[in-house]
Order: structure tokens, then sequence, then C-alpha cells
């Protein structure tokens, strides 16, 4: 990623926020108090949101029950017989 993009991102958001992220000067570049609660949450945010992707893939479990599939005569021996002796790959 290119610093100037970064940079032209980093005044948008400040701009669309208010504040400054960060205190600049000649020598150091380091977050404002807001720019250290902003980081805070948004670290919050993206750790909330991988816990419930992972809720979401543990939820999914294995597959159970009874799988009914109704379909012309033409199609089951064209291409669904191709697709359904491929599920036992997916759902051992």
């Amino acid at each position: 990623m290119v610093n100037s993009m970064v940079t032209t991102w980093v005044k948008q958001l400040e701009k669309f926020l208010g504040a400054p992220l960060f205190h600049r000067s000649t020598r150091v570049v380091r977050l404002s108090d807001m720019g250290q609660a902003f980081l805070r949450d948004c670290q919050e945010l993206v750790s909330r949101a991988q816990d419930i992707v992972d809720q979401m893939r543990d939820a999914r479990g294995t597959p159970s029950g009874t799988l009914r599939v109704h379909a012309l005569t033409g199609m089951v021996l064209g291409r669904f017989c191709f697709s359904a002796a491929r599920v036992p790959e997916y759902i051992p």
C-alpha cells in the first residue's frame, strides 16, 4: 500500500470524525487521545467480529437429518447423479 494513500485515508477519517487521530511533528507521529480510543474500539470490533465468525462456524456443525430431493427423471439421470455422488466428500 502506498504511503500517500494511507495518509489520504487517515486525513479523510480525521475530517469525518472532526478530530485528529495523530499528533504530528517534524520528528514524531503519535496517536492522540482520540486516536488511542479509536484504535482500542476498532480492535474490540475486529475481535468481536472474529468471535461471531467462530461461533457461526461452530454452530454449523455436522449436517444431520433426512435430505429429500424431488426432480424430473432426466435431471436425476443427468447432472444430479454426478453431484449426489460427491456428497460423501462433504458430509462424512
